[in-house]
Parts: structure tokens; sequence; C-alpha cells
């Protein structure tokens, strides 16, 4: 997994690309999440034994899901 992570005006602008042993084609994604976010989805991430990238995905599935956009993917 590569991540890059620099901070501007309490803002984080992140480009995550996941490279796991099983080769993803997720494209890569930049967003900019503020710091007061940032902070709960890395303490989200530590405990549930997640990456960053893998919990904010995680979060967002299952929103997408308990909302009716996704079925079971």
């Amino acid at each position: 997994m590569k991540k890059i992570i620099a901070s501007g005006d309490s803002m984080y602008y992140i480009v995550a690309v996941l490279n796991t042993v099983k080769k993803s084609n997720h494209p890569p994604i930049s967003i900019r999440i503020p710091e007061k976010i940032m902070t709960v989805l890395r303490q989200l991430a530590k405990q549930e034994e997640r990456s960053l990238s893998r919990q904010i995905l995680y979060i967002l599935k299952n929103w997408l899901k308990d909302n009716g956009y996704l079925g079971n993917a």
C-alpha cells in the first residue's frame, strides 16, 4: 500500500493507492478531509485493525448498503 499524506489549512490531502498482495483494480482517489474527521477515522482504523484506506472504504460501503444504494457488494 502506498499512502501520501500532507496537511495544509487544517485539511488533509490524501492520495491512497491500494496495492495489496491481490492486485487491486481500484483507481486512486484524492479527497480533502477535515482534521477532526481525519482524527476519528484514524482512531477507528486503529481500533478495527484496518489501514486508513480500508477503514474509509468500509464506512462508505456500509453507508451505501444501509441506504439502499448497494446490494450485497
